[in-house]
């Protein structure tokens, strides 16, 4: 039996992202996009009320963090066109039903992804 590649499985492949606000999540998909060139695609959960403050909230917080350093590196002025490219920042909520997805947003990824991965930080409340 061959071993697992994993760039093998990934390649062409799209991914949903829930938690990338998050320094695990900036983390997770740093590491995505820089040791897994060939993913074609990465919808990115960001919560908040609409899809412009979840779009905000991606190149204000997200893309500036250090979590993101080895992409600029790698890419430079490109890690612009690279992120429009394989992120696709989705507005939602896990506590909503279709995690406030609209109906034709959730179809679109459904049809379109392969494999889901959440990425939480679990704090206790005292």
């Amino acid at each position: 039996m061959s071993p697992l590649d994993p760039r093998k499985c990934l390649e062409g492949r799209s991914l949903f992202l829930l938690g990338g606000t998050g320094f695990l999540g900036k983390v997770c998909l740093s590491l995505l996009l820089d040791r897994f060139p060939g993913i074609r695609r990465v919808f990115l959960m960001v919560r908040a009320s609409t899809e412009a403050e979840s779009e905000s909230r991606f190149w204000e917080s997200i893309v500036p963090s250090p979590a993101l350093d080895p992409l600029r590196h790698r890419y430079g002025k490109g890690l612009e066109k690279l992120l429009k490219e394989k992120v696709e920042v989705v507005g939602g909520d896990i506590t909503y039903e279709n995690l406030g997805l609209s109906g034709s947003t959730a179809k679109r990824i459904a049809d379109d992804h392969q494999n889901s991965s959440y990425v939480a930080t679990f704090r206790l409340r005292t």
